[in-house]
């Protein structure tokens, strides 16, 4: 039967009379040409087909590619698309429901979409990175408040054992002598006589603590009324000679006030004769605690150190360090802008510098509070409110500073070794305002306010302290964001240039083509 069909639609595949199918005409089905009575022979045929449980397609007229049939103009018919008729009628019935009304469309913008993925990608590389979060978090917030307890307890320690340490001075001359004898040796000293070459000879070898040496005419000119000088030799190169003048001067002070003594007597004349006028010095903020004098020194350069380590080493890693890697033109090529991977970047940077500038604050108030009063001199200090209030507001801003500073320097590095190369000198310059501080006359004016950094470090202080008013305040703040702004555009077109997306492979500048292998 198939035989039969097959010879059938060869003997009639032209059309009748025997022409050739005109140019342009498409490929129809080959049963097109009815025959009379509206029966074509295919047509017959496929009905026996059927009827013997063949296939249609082996009739119909296809391109040879597909079982389908073609259509009239010899074209496939299309299909949908998978699931298209399932979601079409999920569509329909959630409108007919109104469940699309209860969830609202969720709005998004591409350019914040894009800085808050990298910011958020920033993040999380800095916080997986430790070598960065320990050296400007960890290592900060455990080294500085053990740095301090450490030299407090040595300075204790140190002094108590000079206090205790037996010392021997040389008493130079029969005059010395019998002035010195006039009063008891100092607690753990010993006196030995001998001559004052040899005295100044076992004085550099460090043999001896000091050396007393008074003129051979000096009783007499104290019982005639004159006045004699005692000299005393000594040597700053080691501390036990600044200890045994230490403890010979209440003996020569007593020897002073017992001769001043004898000749009021002898006079019939009061004390205060001598002395018509006794200066008694009281400070009333710090008599009896040096913690918040302590604090004002100390702060303004650890926060401001803290401050710039924090900024300095994520800026590096984020950007010569991303171009050493090899991931930073991975990221440029990406579907973002480049002011939205340096808007990411300098946020990044920026909150890595306020939290270690923060964690700093925390570990010195503790340290202060606890364990600073611990020692010969009472120095606690504890931060009010206000005070943490005020240094926020400046610190917060000079984050910003920092962030845009570093990222504009250490955009032009290649390498990572040569941003912390690029770092050292930025890291000096921001740290002479700190020191510039703490001068004598240098104070947080309306003038001073205006100058980047030092405001800041001065702002520090005068918080400490308690002196800052709130217009002192403002005009610091408002500096710092001004030029905050000016660095951040700085890091902007740093971040634009060619050298910052180029100087990882050269030396900043587009190098000639290489020739075609």
């Amino acid at each position: 039967m198939r035989g039969a069909l097959e010879r059938a639609e060869a003997a009639h595949f032209h059309r009748a009379g025997g022409g050739s199918r005109p140019r342009g005409v498409r490929a129809r089905r080959t049963d097109g040409h009815a025959r009379p009575g509206g029966v074509t022979r295919h047509s017959r045929a496929r009905a026996a087909g059927e009827g013997a449980g063949q296939s249609r397609a082996l009739l119909d007229a296809s391109n040879g590619r597909s079982p389908v049939p073609l259509h009239e103009t010899g074209v496939h018919a299309r299909r949908p698309r998978r699931g298209a008729r399932h979601r079409d009628r999920a569509a329909a019935t959630e409108r007919k429901s109104g469940a699309h009304r209860r969830v609202p469309p969720l709005r998004r913008g591409p350019a914040v979409s894009a800085w808050r993925l990298l910011l958020h990608k920033e993040l999380l590389d800095i916080v997986r990175d430790r070598r960065t979060l320990a050296l400007t978090v960890l290592l900060p917030v455990l080294l500085y408040p053990g740095l301090l307890l450490l030299m407090s307890g040595i300075i204790a320690a140190g002094s108590q054992r000079l206090k205790n340490e037996q010392l021997t001075v040389a008493v130079v001359g029969d005059a010395t002598k019998a002035l010195l004898s006039r009063r008891d040796a100092p607690a753990k000293t010993t006196y030995e006589f001998m001559s004052r070459e040899e005295a100044e000879a076992k004085l550099r070898a460090q043999k001896l603590a000091a050396a007393v040496v008074a003129p051979q005419a000096t009783q007499q000119h104290l019982d005639e009324g004159g006045q004699a000088s005692v000299q005393v030799l000594y040597t700053r190169r080691f501390d036990r000679s600044v200890e045994a003048l230490e403890r010979l001067k209440p003996v020569l002070e007593s020897l002073n006030a017992e001769t001043l003594k004898v000749r009021l007597e002898a006079r019939q004349l009061e004390p205060g004769f001598v002395q018509p006028v006794k200066l008694e010095a009281v400070d009333l903020d710090f008599q009896k605690d040096l913690g918040p004098l302590l604090a004002s020194r100390l702060l303004p350069i650890v926060l401001l150190m803290m401050l710039m380590i924090g900024a300095l080493y994520p800026a590096v890693d984020l950007t010569a360090g991303e171009k050493e890697r090899g991931t930073l033109e991975t990221l440029l090529v990406a579907a973002v802008r480049p002011v939205d991977v340096m808007a990411a970047k300098y946020l990044t940077v920026a909150i890595v510098a306020v939290v270690s500038a923060l964690a700093n604050l925390a570990a010195m108030g503790l340290t202060f509070g606890v364990g600073l009063s611990m020692g010969p001199v009472n120095t606690t200090f504890r931060l009010g409110i206000t005070q943490v209030l005020v240094m926020l507001a400046c610190l917060v801003p000079a984050a910003l500073l920092f962030a845009g500073v570093s990222l504009a320097v250490s955009s032009t590095a290649r390498t990572f070794k040569e941003g912390q190369s690029l770092m050292t000198p930025v890291l000096l310059v921001g740290l002479a305002p700190a020191l510039l501080s703490q001068m004598p006359g240098i104070e947080l004016t309306n003038v001073t306010a205006l100058i980047p950094l030092l405001n800041v470090a001065l702002l520090i202080k005068a918080s400490v302290l308690g002196n800052a008013t709130a217009l002192q305040v403002l005009l610091t703040v408002g500096s710092v964001l001004a030029f905050a702004f000016i660095a951040l555009k700085a890091a902007a077109s740093a971040f634009n240039s060619e050298v910052f997306r180029f100087g990882g492979k050269g030396t900043g500048t587009q190098s000639k083509p290489s020739k075609p292998v």
